[in-house]
């Protein structure tokens, strides 16, 4: 059946554990298409990266598993989703934006939704708000003295922090409680039973040899380019010419390749690209036992769960978002589901039988607007509208110097 607002309201006030969806997927291109796992700096069998691999029980024997895109990732791309809606002007959540001006580019606009720490990060307590600086100004002190026991603040300017979790560490002197809030809603998609691919990395230049009869030389005018043949018109250092190329390169100096020119042909042994597996699944999680652990004092019981409902439709609505972007991680990983999506409500006693849900993006985004306005009406203090935060001219200049004059691409945070 389809999910409904009441389902929720329901789940919230009969006191479920949780809603959980687990789906299969397989990579676009069939059973036995490779996709590429994301890889980490770590050292391991003699490999400067590696893949996040671990053991899991699967009906009782230990199987390899790699993770595709982890729960932090899978966070981002929840954050992106609603934020991609409140810029095109079709939904309305709490958060503070911070909107910075850069010479010679489009202004860079940081949000809760897209800074690394949410609602907690750096970008807002170095600004300020109407002249005050943050941590001093209502908004902040609020916001720092927020804990799961009051989570008051996080609800009326960044209810994301408590579905996706947060830690308060504001900066010394800020008053910050330190209070961590755990996540509400995980979300991860992992290969089991992987096996490695391998790949030649080949580039072919057919314009330039890899050993030129003239090396390349470092020219002494920056207007000469990348590189010079003639070496009066290299730099010079200690009487000689220098060659392109670092000290700290394993390339020979004053070959093409130091400048990216030539072509380069390696073994198949050398480079791990992707992996193939038996399956791959996608678990999500929005325990309610969790965030029910957020309380919110001031209010009456009635609006408490007014809260819990919004906090919980605001998770679910999240998920099926990205679940509906499609399933593209990163380059040569797509993947499609093998099998319906839909989402089951548990309950704490073995005893109660399971609720299974369909949700639709429509279904999802018109049961958080039902609640939106259901919170709109009520008397819980919650502002739709974002907040802005002033960047002061050091934190502008800051910035300016890192993105100077061209556009910054659009990341995931690792957080």
């Amino acid at each position: 059946m389809n999910m409904k607002l009441k389902d929720i309201e329901d789940a919230i006030t009969e006191d479920y554990a949780a809603f959980s969806c687990r789906a299969k997927l397989q990579p676009i291109q069939g059973e036995g298409g490779r996709v590429r796992p994301p890889t980490y700096a770590a050292k391991e069998n003699g490999k400067e990266h590696s893949y996040a691999y671990y053991q899991r029980r699967i009906k009782g024997e230990s199987i390899t598993c790699v993770d595709l895109d982890s729960i932090p990732s899978q966070a981002n791309r929840i954050e992106d989703c609603f934020q991609q809606l409140i810029d095109e002007g079709l939904l309305k959540i709490p958060h503070l934006q911070m909107i910075i001006p850069v010479p010679g580019r489009t202004a860079i606009k940081v949000t809760s939704l897209n800074a690394p720490h949410r609602t907690s990060d750096s970008h807002f307590w170095s600004g300020k708000v109407e002249g005050t600086t943050f941590f001093k100004s209502e908004v902040g002190q609020d916001l720092v003295k927020a804990s799961p026991r009051d989570a008051s603040a996080l609800l009326k300017y960044g209810p994301l922090s408590i579905v996706l979790g947060c830690w308060n560490s504001g900066p010394k002197g800020s008053g910050s409680h330190q209070s961590k809030f755990e996540r509400c809603l995980t979300s991860e998609i992992i290969a089991v039973n992987p096996e490695i691919s391998k790949q030649t990395a080949i580039r072919l230049d057919p314009f330039v040899e890899n050993d030129p009869t003239k090396p390349l030389y470092k020219p002494k005018n920056p207007d000469d380019g990348l590189y010079v043949l003639d070496p009066s018109k290299a730099e010079v250092e200690k009487g000689k010419p220098v060659l392109v190329g670092s000290d700290s390169s394993k390339k020979e100096k004053g070959r093409p390749s130091n400048v990216v020119l030539g072509s380069i042909i390696s073994t198949p042994s050398v480079h791990v690209n992707g992996i193939t597996a038996d399956y791959y699944e996608h678990h999500a999680v929005l325990s309610l036992t969790a965030l029910k652990r957020s309380q919110f004092p001031s209010l009456s019981k009635e609006e408490q769960t007014l809260a819990w409902t919004y906090l919980a439709a605001l998770g679910v609505c999240g998920a099926v978002l990205m679940q509906h972007a499609g399933y593209h991680l990163r380059t040569g990983t797509d993947l499609l589901p093998v099998e319906p999506l839909t989402w089951v409500l548990k309950s704490k006693s073995p005893k109660d039988p399971e609720k299974v849900f369909e949700v639709s993006k429509e279904d999802a985004l018109g049961i958080l607007k039902e609640v939106s306005d259901l919170m709109v009406k009520s008397n819980i203090p919650w502002r739709p509208e974002p907040l802005d935060v002033s960047p002061t001219d050091d934190h502008t200049e800051l910035v300016s110097a890192t993105f100077g004059a061209s556009e910054p691409e659009t990341t995931l945070a690792a957080e």
